[in-house]
């Protein structure tokens, strides 16, 4: 009668909808500080680890050095972001209070610093300027508009959202018409809420993934120097063919981490 069960289904359906969206949301914000900790550890220790043994070697290869170097630029490229995204963050207080359409989200400090870091941008922007435009995305800005955007925009929150199943539970016995409003109304709402948690389902596999190669990396690279400063000789002329194998798969394993260092979602 009145469109009621009409009603009473979109909106159990629109209820649902928020709720996988949320735990997903919740997900990729973990995540994303999972790689975060994962390149500072990257930043404040394994970089110090690779430039203390090479230091120990004699006539160490150049091919070393030389990605050692490109390790460290590249570090203190990272840190430097980090350095210039906080000061936006503390200068806007984003962290506090990031408004998005009808409601407000809020991050922690890490939290926000992750987000931005681990997505970036698809801009024209680059370096600092460009992860914080990608936070500011989240706080309902309009520098971002494809790519990682689009997926920092989805855990903003549906960009529009105006309602919830709370607002539309009450108003009494309604008219047919107004029920099946309302169920229209909501049934809209929790397609675009279904659209922004498949894209957050994607980053997720997408961040995931990014953490396993990058911790795969990292573990190779602590097994070769505990190898190395255990077994091989201080100079690099007396090293064995095999040692001198676990010196190119260590290269290997740093370039491919400085790859991923910088490497963005989405």
């Amino acid at each position: 009668m009145f469109n009621r069960d009409i009603k009473k289904d979109a909106i159990k359906e629109l209820d649902e909808a928020h709720k996988s969206y949320e735990n997903i949301r919740g997900v990729i914000e973990r995540f994303s500080i999972i790689i975060f900790t994962v390149r500072k550890n990257c930043s404040d220790v394994i970089i110090v680890e690779c430039e203390n043994y090479i230091n120990t070697l004699t006539n160490s290869p150049k091919e070393f050095e030389k990605t050692i170097a490109d390790f460290k630029i590249e570090m203190e490229n990272f840190n430097s972001t980090i350095d210039s995204i906080n000061s936006e963050i503390n200068a806007s207080k984003l962290t506090s209070r990031c408004s998005v359409g009808a409601g407000t989200l809020a991050f922690t400090p890490t939290a926000a610093m992750a987000i931005a870091t681990t997505f970036g941008t698809t801009s024209s922007l680059s370096g600092a300027a460009a992860t914080y435009a990608a936070l500011s995305s989240i706080g309902g800005g309009t520098l971002i508009t494809s790519g990682a955007g689009s997926i920092l925009l989805a855990l903003s929150g549906p960009i529009g959202w105006g309602i919830g199943a709370t607002a539309l539970i009450g108003g009494g016995l309604l008219s047919r018409k107004q029920n099946a409003e309302i169920a229209k109304k909501a049934q809209f709402e929790t397609a675009t809420i279904l659209e922004h948690t498949q894209r957050l389902e994607v980053a997720s596999e997408e961040i995931m993934a990014l953490g396993i190669l990058m911790g795969e990396h990292i573990d190779g690279i602590g097994t070769i120097l505990r190898d190395l400063k255990n077994n091989a000789p201080s100079d690099y002329k007396l090293f064995t063919q095999d040692q001198k194998q676990s010196i190119s798969a260590l290269i290997n394993n740093i370039n491919s981490l400085i790859k991923l260092q910088k490497k963005n979602v989405g």
